[in-house]
Order: C-alpha cells, then sequence, then structure tokens
C-alpha cells in the first residue's frame, strides 16, 4: 500500500495544487530550495526564498495548502487586497472554481473529471501558495 493511498480526496487535490505552484507558478517571487511531494500527507511541504529581498524564507505543508485553499474559497476578501495587482474579475472567478472543486471532491472522491483537472494550474497554485505563506495575495 502506498502512502498516498490514505490520502483524502481533499488532500490528493491539495497536492496537486502545490506541484502546479512548484512547476511554474510561484517562480515569479519565489525560488524553491527543497520540496516532498510524494510520500506520507505530514512529509508534504516545500519551502523556499523569496525573491523581493533574496533572503526571507518560506515553508509550506500539505496541511498549510489545504488552509489556505479554504480561505479563498471562504474568505476571497481577505485573500485579494488591492495592492495585489490582481484584475478583481479574476480574484472573483478562482473562489468560484475552487468551491466548485471542493463540492466535486466531497461529492464524488477523486480524481476529479478533466473538465476541473484542467483547471489546476501553475496561476492557481500560486495564489493557493501564497495565501499558504503570506495569508494573502502579494505579487
Amino acid at each position: 500500500m502506498s502512502p498516498t493511498d490514505t490520502y483524502t480526496a481533499r488532500q490528493r487535490f491539495a497536492v496537486d495544487v502545490l506541484n502546479a505552484a512548484l512547476g511554474g507558478g510561484i517562480q515569479h517571487w519565489a525560488r524553491v530550495t527543497g520540496q516532498t511531494t510524494t510520500g506520507p500527507a505530514g512529509a508534504i511541504a516545500a519551502d523556499g526564498v523569496d525573491l523581493a529581498d533574496d533572503r526571507s524564507f518560506w515553508h509550506v505543508t500539505l496541511s498549510d495548502v489545504e488552509k489556505a485553499i479554504d480561505k479563498v474559497i471562504d474568505r476571497p476578501e481577505d485573500c485579494f487586497g488591492p495592492d495585489a495587482g490582481i484584475d478583481p474579475v479574476f480574484s472573483a472567478s478562482i473562489p468560484t472554481l475552487l468551491r466548485a472543486i471542493r463540492d466535486e471532491l466531497t461529492s464524488h472522491g477523486y480524481p476529479l473529471p478533466q473538465f476541473y483537472a484542467e483547471r489546476v494550474d501553475a496561476v492557481m497554485g500560486d495564489i493557493v501558495v501564497q495565501v499558504a505563506v503570506a495569508d494573502e495575495v502579494i505579487y
């Protein structure tokens, strides 16, 4: 039995989001210095350095990513400040999409239907990891 066999559907989705971020979504603001994206859920994590000052260290766990997904869905007004420079229409669409995916996971489990799986991209990963790291979208 693989460690991933014990993941909940939401944990599997959070790993997908983290992988999307690490695969390129966060490269405009962060340098990844370490990552563990396979193994037991408690071992999933990533860390790195913020490129704005090249010394601010950040670290996120799978649990942090799950909490950030929930925050973007449930409290988007706390995630997208006016200084984030994100189109308001776009910033409104991310929580809606994440809510639909969360509902799909609750109803049908994992894997996601192709329609949703294609939307787990670098931008979504970037937004969620920024919220996990800084509690809001800052770049």
